[in-house]
């Protein structure tokens, strides 16, 4: 079924939400970063 409306974002919000998802995409980065493998 297709995605249903259930509000509008406004600029505010829409820059929250892409700033909240730029600092995941850090993380998993920064922790990739410190993993070593172990056997």
């Amino acid at each position: 079924a297709p995605a249903k409306v259930i509000r509008t974002l406004d600029e505010a919000m829409i820059a929250r939400l892409r700033k909240t998802a730029e600092h995941y995409q850090n993380n998993w980065q920064r922790f990739a970063a410190g993993l070593k493998r172990i056997d």
